[in-house]
């Protein structure tokens, strides 16, 4: 039941922060929520949301719902940290790599969002580079054939603080600038900051 609340959230944050209008996502997720046994008659009414609902019409069925579910009230920042925490959980168990964890903060938390959450960010880049080499004298990256070119040691050991992120999320921690790789290492020092 964790897992559906959670992807309303997600879901509901995105849509009425304007970050992700994704009416099907909407939809299922009201649907899955029916199915897990949530209800309400504003779950009910996005479940069956028409295609042609306006979008303050959605914005106004989301909160309502919240309300009537007894959730907290949807927003971009609680939908993000609803996702991280999830996906945090999904590199612990193995369901997902680490270094899909951090691309997927690369792309959603990125350089402009909370600092308390840029180690991840620093890591992507860290892992990114053990997947690169430099090509020629024009300075061009090149990928690599994959992560198995990585050297060994430095993947491991970013592997293994990107676990320790996950694990401090699941824990309750919030703030991860302990984790804030240092620039000195053989791999932070060269890394190429990119978008």
């Amino acid at each position: 039941m964790d897992q559906v609340r959670d992807e309303l959230m997600i879901v509901w944050g995105l849509w009425l922060d304007d970050v992700e209008h994704d009416r099907d996502r909407v939809v299922s997720s009201a649907v899955a929520a029916l199915v897990a046994g949530l209800d309400s008659p504003g779950l009910r009414e996005l479940a069956g949301l028409p295609p042609d609902a306006s979008w303050d019409e959605v914005d106004r069925l989301v909160r309502q719902t919240a309300v009537e579910l007894g959730l907290p009230e949807p927003s971009d920042d609680l939908a993000l940290r609803t996702e991280l925490l999830c996906l945090a959980r999904q590199v612990l168990a193995g369901d997902i790599a680490e270094r899909t964890f951090t691309s997927w903060a690369h792309t959603r938390i990125g350089y402009d969002g909370p600092a308390e959450l840029q180690a991840l960010v620093e890591l992507d880049d860290d892992l990114h580079l053990l997947d690169m080499t430099y090509s020629d004298a024009m300075g061009l990256w090149d990928d690599r054939t994959g992560p198995a070119d990585a050297p060994a040691a430095d993947r491991a050991d970013l592997d293994s603080t990107v676990r320790s992120i996950a694990a401090a999320l699941v824990d309750g921690e919030t703030d991860l600038t302990r984790f804030v790789p240092a620039r000195g290492s053989s791999v932070s020092s060269q890394t190429p900051r990119r978008n």
